[in-house]
């Protein structure tokens, strides 16, 4: 959601407000990692069917971490907002992005994504989790990327546009 949120503030000009702190913590895990761990848990003997895996990656990822990473690649300024505007913000913000999403996506022909800038109610609570990968990494499993990058963004948004899931808004 952050993504497509900050890339309609890209498109309409804005700087984009921020409700959550940024120092909140956020799971990340690259698409790729995330695959080749399907994959590991699937086919490796060192697990037990059934069992319930975490599988994130090794940053200690905040929203202030992904939004300086999605702000440069926008071009875009990013601000907090205080605890009270946000709450008061939270009532108003989860449909203000849809219009231009949606214009976007028409002007690129992109009829049918499964990206979406939507905010559901549980995304506006602020709670920090942060869950542990010990549990696969002690299978065997290790990413080949183990923090959030600009880059890796990058790479994630031009297979998306490519595929027709994001409309291109910038050079990436």
């Amino acid at each position: 959601a952050v993504v497509s949120t900050q890339s309609t503030g890209s498109h309409l000009g804005e700087t984009m407000r921020l409700i959550w702190s940024k120092d909140m913590y956020i799971n990340t895990i690259h698409v790729k990692d995330l695959c080749r761990a399907i994959t590991h848990l699937t086919t490796t003997t060192t697990t037990t069917a059934g069992e319930v895996y975490n599988v994130v990656d090794e940053g200690d990822t905040t929203i202030d971490t992904i939004c300086r990473h999605v702000a440069s690649i926008f071009r875009i300024k990013h601000e907090y907002l205080s605890t009270l505007l946000s709450m008061l913000a939270a009532m108003s913000l989860k449909d203000m992005h849809m219009k231009p999403w949606s214009e976007m996506c028409c002007r690129d022909n992109i009829n049918n994504t499964p990206l979406s800038p939507f905010i559901y109610s549980a995304q506006l609570d602020t709670l920090n989790v942060r869950a542990c990968a010990d549990k696969i990494t002690s299978t065997g499993f290790t990413c080949t990327r183990p923090t959030i990058t600009e880059e890796g963004l990058r790479e994630v948004l031009r297979e998306c546009v490519d595929l027709g899931m994001f409309p291109k808004v910038i050079d990436l």
